[in-house]
């Protein structure tokens, strides 16, 4: 899917179909997906939408998609015991996705790498992955018209926090 994604970015066939989205209910399915990779490294997975039954106009599968990449990294990168927190909540004009771990974190200048097509840190070259995914999410949610923050310290964790706007 990420090679696929990401060949259609590259060509400009790429396309977001916005439509009216119950959070909660599309977040939930997503991070239940990844409840099993986490219990097996006893990662205590959390999340919480503000307010509940929130609604947010964004492509379906992009939102998940960027969910599921930033999970699948924390999980990743998140040493067994840790912990990782998803957070949804909307404020006046854009949608807030935020994803903390407690992890191996970066350092700043690797931050501005992790986008990048096909990057991996060279720390991590040992774990699986194909290099895409953050490209893929920097894709969506700038087609969305959104930006993406984060705040990552080596040894503490990463905050990737994004911002979907109202209208896309």
């Amino acid at each position: 899917d990420e090679f696929l994604s990401a060949r259609r970015i590259q060509e400009g066939t790429f396309l977001l179909k916005p439509v009216m989205l119950e959070i909660d209910a599309v977040a939930t399915d997503a991070i239940r997906e990844f409840s099993a990779q986490a219990e097996a490294k006893r990662i205590e997975l959390s999340y919480s939408c503000q307010p509940p039954d929130l609604q947010w106009k964004l492509d379906r599968l992009g939102f998940v998609r960027v969910l599921s990449n930033l999970l699948s990294n924390a999980i990743k990168f998140t040493a067994r015991g840790g912990k990782i927190q998803v957070e949804v909540a909307a404020a006046p004009e854009q949608l807030c996705l935020a994803v903390t771990d407690n992890g191996s974190g970066m350092e700043p200048s690797e931050v501005q790498k992790i986008f990048e097509r096909f990057s991996r840190l060279e720390k991590h070259s040992d774990t699986s992955g194909s290099g895409l995914g953050l490209f893929v999410v920097k894709s969506v949610v700038t087609a969305h018209g959104g930006k993406i923050e984060v705040i990552s310290k080596v040894g503490h964790g990463t905050t990737f926090s994004i911002y979907f706007p109202a209208v896309p």
